[in-house]
């Protein structure tokens, strides 16, 4: 629309955001429509007829994918959240092996931006109950998988150990034992 601006060229950036944001399944992301939005309760609503597993959730939305879809609200008329520009549901992430080309990205999968949710939650901290119930797995086992960055986490925090004690730092455990 003449004189309008854009916060985006196209529904690239906004689908990428809010799949990092929010942890949904492409099918989900690419069936979600407006109506399963509430800004007001920052939540995005999966129904059962747009769940891999046929049950209704409610995401909460953090900042990020709430401004995200805010931004593209304001540019999209459609009923669906992503669509070509005459409003056709997307089938995929429309040019989503040139991005991943031009950001030099290889083995990257448009469902790894759910695992890369997943993984950040863990790192984070996040229970297991809640990334569970985030991303919709019926079974906890599912989700466990993503423990594994934790443990890696673990070697991370021993590692502070292997810094030099001086008595600048205030580390007198040396004298101690």
């Amino acid at each position: 629309m003449p004189g309008e601006h854009h916060v985006f060229t196209d529904h690239l950036k906004p689908s990428i955001l809010v799949a990092i944001n929010t942890g949904l399944r492409r099918s989900e992301l690419l069936r979600l429509e407006w109506t399963s939005v509430d800004f007001k309760a920052r939540t995005i609503t999966v129904e059962p007829q747009t769940s891999k597993v046929k049950k209704r959730r409610v995401i909460p939305m953090n900042r990020e994918a709430c401004e995200t879809l805010m931004a593209w609200r304001r540019q999209v008329k459609f009923a669906r959240v992503f669509t070509n520009e005459i409003g056709e549901p997307l089938r995929e992430v429309r040019d989503w092996q040139k991005v991943k080309c031009e950001a030099k990205v290889i083995n990257f999968r448009f469902m790894d931006t759910r695992h890369h949710t997943a993984t950040r939650m863990i790192n984070e901290g996040v229970a297991v109950y809640h990334v569970q119930k985030i991303l919709g797995h019926k079974d906890s086992r599912m989700t466990q998988r993503y423990l594994r960055a934790r443990e890696g986490k673990l070697a991370e925090a021993l590692s502070v150990l292997d810094r030099p004690r001086t008595p600048e730092t205030g580390d007198d455990s040396a004298q101690a034992a």
